[in-house]
């Protein structure tokens, strides 16, 4: 059986809910996620901040589409002035 791309994986069930699950269960616990932001933008597998904010570290610009996609977040997107967008309402 050959492997699916792995764009793929993120957008087929039964992977798409369980990744859905992880950012509602990380939404609970760090409220503002990445995911979340309309800036952070997606290039490849790579996800940057359009308004040009590091998203991991000091020099590391973008973090990996599929961290995004779990529910992590960087501690810049925390606290950002220009994070755009909000939480969903945790149910």
């Amino acid at each position: 059986m050959k492997a699916k791309p792995m764009r793929d994986v993120f957008f087929t069930e039964p992977d798409a809910s369980r990744l859905d699950e992880e950012r509602h269960k990380a939404r609970e616990t760090k409220g503002r996620l990445t995911y979340d932001c309309f800036s952070a933008k997606v290039k490849g597998d790579r996800v940057h901040c359009d308004k040009g904010h590091p998203l991991f570290g000091k020099r590391a610009v973008d973090m990996s589409l599929l961290s995004v996609l779990r529910g992590r977040t960087s501690i810049c997107c925390k606290g950002c002035p220009d994070f755009d967008g909000e939480p969903l309402e945790v149910i």
